[in-house]
């Protein structure tokens, strides 16, 4: 154990020196959490510690780690990748990854050859070209980072239009409006006095 973990768990639990740490902690607290939700939480408790204590029993304590590996169940059930319409490739494999970080921070890590297995059974885009990369993947890739990086390259090989994320219309550029709500915008330096600008 290194020096500052031994200083840490010797501190006292009482006395002047954990009384002034302990109103610095609940100040902390108190303006890290003003108006929010969190605030709810300690709004009557005076200690800094015990206001940290109640945060972390709220936010990830047994019922919410409980809540947390339900989600992240539910999200590997209901998660497929059908066409980057739907839901795009690198949207899928973040939330399987998510998925899985969550439930091995909580006890219940996926190994490799599940994530695998996961990552290729929900894998159901019916392009030919497609279905024959996953079973080359399949066979060739050990873990579920290369399987992705693999199957990241495919998807942008075989949909370059859909997987290119899509540039935003730029009101700035669009030659054929010239006018808005009445006024001239075609001169993007000229001064507006504040009836064009309240237009």
């Amino acid at each position: 154990m290194d020096r500052k973990v031994q200083e840490i768990t010797a501190a006292l639990l009482q006395g002047f020196i954990f009384d002034i740490d302990s109103k610095r902690v609940l100040t902390l607290l108190k303006e890290l959490c003003l108006d929010i939700e969190a605030e709810t939480w300690f709004r009557n408790i005076k200690c800094g510690r015990a206001t940290m204590k109640a945060l972390q029993l709220h936010y990830d304590g047994p019922d919410e780690s409980k809540r947390r590996k339900e989600e992240a169940r539910s999200k590997i059930k209901n998660v497929y990748y059908k066409h980057e319409g739907t839901l795009a490739f690198e949207k899928f494999i973040t939330n399987l990854y998510d998925a899985f970080q969550i439930l091995e921070k909580y006890g219940e890590p996926s190994y490799e050859g599940e994530k695998l297995r996961l990552l290729f059974s929900k894998s159901q885009n019916e392009h030919p070209e497609f279905k024959q990369e996953v079973v080359i993947c399949r066979s060739q890739c050990l873990t579920f980072a290369s399987a992705v990086v693999y199957m990241k390259t495919v998807v942008t090989l075989l949909f370059p239009d859909v997987a290119k994320p899509k540039s935003r219309r730029n009101m700035s550029s669009n030659k054929a409006s010239k006018e808005l709500n009445g006024v001239d915008i075609s001169d993007l330096t000229r001064w507006y006095d504040s009836n064009e600008i309240r237009k």
